[in-house]
């Protein structure tokens, strides 16, 4: 039970981590309707910067399976590990969100179903995150730190921006303006290497590496594989005729990995473990201009009664850290 407690921590966390990132994204964009992807990206950044506010509504499923590889499969079988999340996300674009989240997980026979009611109140420097598990009724708090190289990164986003979608495809449809980027075009870009360089800084920093993490040692040659492992997985994003995103979804999002445990882990090669990971996200942007302020606020009577969950983290902690 307690693994399944900290798979709820730790995708709370990374999610998020995604929709803080993807608020960041706010470039200059074109006059005139766009006519490629790119263009397409740097508008929706622009019209945020005038309508501010907006809802997110949507479901993700990821499932982790693992089975034994070779010879000894049949004998010791397989296990998954399946997060079925149906979420709600209101922003102000005044320094506020407010997450309604369910999760269903599964692993090694034990189910648990949870829902939490999250705030979050942030700035340029630090995030504190409120957190509400609706069953026990309970409060706690939590301090992300954002680090100045963090807050660099984004500043560059138009660059950013340009580099991830100039490859990708833009096709006028009757359900909006779709663009289509493939994630191996994300993952072998400069800015992707530039993130996963910072990621494995930090762990180091932080003294957690170990034998695991020789892997990722090299992240050309990472970058190299996940490439030909994704295949033609994608990220399809669609637009309304007011450049503003209507709806983002994952396409064929999957990964199947054969590993030598032995020699990841730092024993002896020849035990061999097959990994695999789906995800599937399908997520609603609509309310643009229209959420009330005071939707996305803690009240002061429930922000008192939340307990500090500890000393604050930064970023990289939610990424390449323990969550505890």
């Amino acid at each position: 039970m307690e693994r399944i407690k900290k798979s709820y921590k730790k995708t709370i966390a990374l999610l998020l981590v995604m929709v803080m990132t993807m608020s960041m994204f706010a470039g200059c964009g074109a006059g005139s309707f766009p006519k490629t992807a790119s263009a397409m990206a740097l508008s929706y950044g622009e019209q945020l910067k005038s309508v501010e506010n907006y809802k997110l509504t949507g479901t993700a499923t990821v499932n982790v399976g693992f089975a034994q590889a070779g010879d000894e499969a049949s004998a010791l079988g397989s296990m998954s590990l399946p997060v079925n999340v149906s979420f709600t996300n209101k922003v102000d674009g005044k320094g506020h969100m407010m997450f309604d989240l369910k999760m269903d997980i599964s692993f090694l026979g034990q189910s648990n179903s949870r829902e939490m009611q999250i705030y979050m109140e942030y700035s340029d420097t630090e995030s504190t995150l409120y957190m509400h598990d609706v069953e026990s009724d309970t409060w706690t708090k939590q301090s992300v730190k954002i680090r100045e190289e963090d807050v660099d990164f984004f500043r560059q986003q138009d660059d950013v921006l340009n580099e991830w979608f100039d490859k990708a495809e833009f096709e006028d449809t009757d359900d909006g303006h779709v663009v289509t980027q493939k994630l191996s075009d994300i993952i072998g870009s400069s800015a992707f290497k530039e993130i996963l360089n910072k990621a494995m800084e930090s762990v180091k920093e932080a003294g957690k590496e170990n034998n695991a993490l020789n892997w990722f040692s090299n992240p050309d040659e990472l970058i190299s594989h996940l490439n030909e492992k994704l295949g033609n997985a994608a990220f399809v994003y669609t637009f309304d005729d007011d450049k503003l995103l209507t709806n983002f979804k994952t396409k064929d999002v999957s990964f199947s990995e054969e590993l030598d445990t032995g020699a990841l882990f730092g024993g002896t090669s020849g035990s061999k473990m097959k990994f695999d990971l789906s995800v599937d996200i399908n997520a609603d942007y609509s309310d643009y201009g229209k959420v009330n302020e005071s939707e996305c606020i803690i009240s002061d009577e429930d922000k008192a009664k939340a307990k500090d969950s500890g000393a604050s983290v930064d970023m990289n902690d939610l990424l390449g850290g323990s969550t505890t």
